[in-house]
């Protein structure tokens, strides 16, 4: 069952890549003329600085999370971990980057069941957090499948974020009170305490302003691209989310290849044109590809950092 599920996820991933490539071939002219004519490298650069920050902010969610579970590592070494392990994501099987931020893990020092139960809340945690940023994003921008449903005024619109905010943490403690823990156990993973409510909102949070950095980044890409007052932060933020989650939950795609780009146009394309979908897909794409090659490097810089200032890791 396992090999036939992974077997679909790489045919999906092949036919959407040829996809994308088929509708990039077709209008290649248009990409052309997005890509050569505009002035298009300040907003790359700030693209690529936003994007390693969202590094940044997924460390400190991860650093929180293994406090929570009773581990005391450093800062700088959580993201050393994160970014040496981000570039294994290109592997096929889209879980290179968890199989090896787990090997960075236990080599700092940390339990096996320390690294199992945060890693596996931070897959559940931004999976929410893409969710909800998507949905509520579309809400916003009061477009798509969202159009219909009633509108309130901002502060209504604020107090809705603030409860779906502290709902879906809370609900997903409740859910690992009554259903993680007895899992965990069967695993013999009982040694470590698991994460309150606070934690696991602050947490979801962080991820959120990820999503809300990916959306930034589309935004500044569409304008460097010539786009006009048409241009929605919210509609760019919610259809990066949701085309998130289609490239991580399918298997056997690697770093959401493909997959991704194919949302990207498909939602893209009729509502700011061919040149612009494709355009902006394959730039986010040039974007987060040098992100990771950049964000390893500085990990092997905190790399060595570390193995000059090195101190022993707590559990």
């Amino acid at each position: 069952m396992n090999t036939l599920v992974r077997c679909c996820g790489l045919l999906l991933v092949l036919l959407t890549s040829l996809f994308f490539v088929k509708y990039a071939l077709d209008n290649w002219s248009l990409i052309a003329g997005s890509l050569i004519y505009a002035d298009t490298l300040p907003s790359v650069l700030a693209g690529l600085f936003c994007y390693l920050n969202a590094f940044l902010i997924s460390a400190i969610a991860w650093h929180l999370l293994l406090r929570a579970v009773g581990a005391s590592p450093r800062l700088p070494e959580v993201l050393t971990a994160l970014l040496l392990s981000q570039f294994a994501k290109y592997l096929p099987g889209n879980v290179g980057q968890h199989i090896s931020r787990a090997v960075l893990a236990h080599k700092m020092g940390l339990t096996n069941a320390s690294i199992a139960v945060t890693m596996v809340l931070e897959i559940l945690l931004v999976i929410l957090a893409a969710g909800g940023t998507g949905l509520l994003a579309l809400w916003l921008n009061n477009s798509l499948l969202l159009s219909n449903l009633p509108q309130l005024a901002t502060p209504g619109k604020i107090a809705l974020l603030c409860l779906l905010a502290l709902a879906l943490p809370a609900g997903l403690w409740l859910a690992k009170s009554f259903g993680l823990k007895r899992l965990a156990a069967r695993f013999g993973i009982t040694s470590v305490s698991l994460p309150r409510p606070p934690c696991l909102l602050a947490c979801y949070l962080l991820y959120s302003v990820n999503f809300l950095i990916m959306g930034l980044i589309l935004y500044l890409l569409m304008a460097a691209f010539g786009g006009g007052p048409e241009t929605d932060f919210w509609l760019l933020t919610g259809v990066f989310s949701l085309a998130w989650i289609a490239g991580f939950i399918t298997p056997g795609a690697p770093a959401g290849i493909g997959l991704r780009e194919a949302v990207l146009v498909a939602t893209l394309d009729p509502l700011y044109g061919s040149a612009m979908a494709l355009s902006l897909a394959m730039a986010l794409r040039l974007i987060t590809t040098l992100g990771d090659g950049l964000g390893f490097l500085i990990g092997m810089a905190l790399r060595q950092w570390l193995k000059r200032n090195p101190r022993r890791v707590i559990n």
